[in-house]
């Protein structure tokens, strides 16, 4: 089943925490600083979509 159908998309947002520093990236269209992270293709596991968002956003 497809969570499409019902209305409903997830999504992922990553903390890279490295010697007690947090990877952000700038997000233009809201203007600030997040952490990596967005929607969860169809068939993706969550952990696959964290680690490809963190890739394609840093």
């Amino acid at each position: 089943m497809d969570w499409r159908e019902h209305g409903r998309h997830f999504t992922v947002a990553v903390f890279v925490v490295r010697d007690g520093e947090v990877l952000l990236h700038w997000h233009r269209k809201l203007g600030m600083w997040l952490p990596p992270g967005g929607h969860i293709e169809r068939d993706e596991l969550p952990d696959e979509a964290a680690l490809r968002e963190v890739l394609e956003e840093t």
